[in-house]
Formats: structure tokens, sequence, C-alpha cells
């Protein structure tokens, strides 16, 4: 495989991981509302850049339901091949689903997203400028 090709194929699957990991940060508090749904359709095509339908955010929430998976075990895993660049899009992508449907955020999910800020090895000033720049998306 050529470097093009390799890099081609990283970047589709920090794509892939960074839909999940929006996933499961809705998911965090047990529930996902149209919101949240219609935020991840939009973070997918706009954010990613890889459009995704209904019908798979569903096999997602059911795959990551059946399994228990945690976004934080998730991200801490996929999350150590990923480029600064990356770190910052995904946290983005999280903070934008997390917020989606609610005016009062759960307290579950900021302590979720908080803990990403560690988990992606951020500084403050990096953690706060990605959650200040994700404000500027119109992801619905």
């Amino acid at each position: 495989m050529d470097q093009a090709t390799h890099q081609m194929v990283q970047e589709e699957k920090f794509r892939d991981e960074a839909i999940r990991s929006a996933v499961l940060m809705t998911l965090v508090d047990d529930d996902i509302s149209e919101p949240e749904i219609q935020t991840l359709l939009g973070l997918s095509e706009v954010l990613f850049d890889r459009p995704t339908d209904r019908e798979e955010l569903g096999r997602l929430c059911s795959i990551a339901r059946h399994a228990g998976i945690q976004a934080n075990n998730y991200v801490l895993t996929v999350s150590k091949r990923w480029t600064m660049q990356q770190r910052l899009l995904a946290l983005q992508g999280m903070f934008l689903a997390a917020t989606a449907s609610e005016d009062q955020v759960s307290k579950k999910k900021l302590a979720t997203l908080h803990s990403m800020r560690d988990l992606l090895e951020l500084t403050d000033k990096e953690f706060e400028a990605a959650i200040d720049d994700a404000l500027n998306y119109d992801v619905v």
C-alpha cells in the first residue's frame, strides 16, 4: 500500500471512529432524542464528511448498547492513533452531540465531556478553543 492510500484509509477509519464517539456521547445517559439524531446526521455530513443515515445510526446505537460500550473507554482506545487535529475535531463532534437536545446538559454528559480533555491529552486552552469553535458549526 502506498503512502497516499494508507493516509486515505487512516482518514476513513478516523471518520468512522469519530462518528461512533459522538454516538456514544449521546448514549451516556441511556437515551437518544430526535434532536440528537438530527445532529448526528448533520455531524456525519458536515463535520466528518462521511454521510450516514438513520438506519446506520440505529445499528451503531444498538451495537453500543448491547455490548455495553462506554464513550470514555472507546475514545481512550481509538484516540491513541489520532492526530491533534483529529482529536479536536472528534471532541467538537462529541460536544455538539452531547448538547444537541437540551438547554441543560445532563451531569453525566458534562462529566464525560470534561474527561475527554484528559483522554485526548488536551490542555485546558486547547479544550476550550475546540468547544468555542464547535459553536460555529451549523450541523442541523
